[in-house]
């Protein structure tokens, strides 16, 4: 259901020297850096980890990776944007339709904070 990812982080400095190159791999590597803001855009998962986009590359985050520098002790965050037609989609394809509470309980149960009537 989710078509997209958006995750803000701290990059460590070892993501960054050397420069990465189109098909890098980020794995759990030093602490995070906070002079090394930056947000990615994840677009596909596999058993490697999530797809990532950033400076016009595609790259690759591990899970290790995500659980170390987007959780909230490292001042990590974890976004995803739902449209419309993903809802239409949803709705059509489940018999009994979108459940938006269940929705919100399961990211109240994460520590999300989106609530019905926000945008989408």
């Amino acid at each position: 259901m989710f078509e997209n990812l958006y995750c803000g982080l701290e990059l460590p400095d070892e993501w960054l020297d050397p420069q990465p190159v189109p098909g890098f791999v980020w794995d759990a590597a030093g602490p995070p850096n906070p002079d090394n803001g930056h947000c990615v855009a994840g677009f596909g998962y596999d058993s490697n980890g999530v797809t990532i986009s950033t400076w016009g590359m595609e790259g690759r985050m591990t899970d290790a990776a995500i659980a170390k520098y987007l959780s909230q002790n490292e001042h990590g965050d974890l976004y995803t944007v739902i449209s419309h037609d993903a809802i239409n989609r949803a709705t059509q394809r489940a018999p009994n339709g979108f459940d938006w509470s269940q929705l919100v309980a399961d990211f109240d149960s994460l520590g999300g904070n989106v609530r019905p009537g926000d945008s989408l």
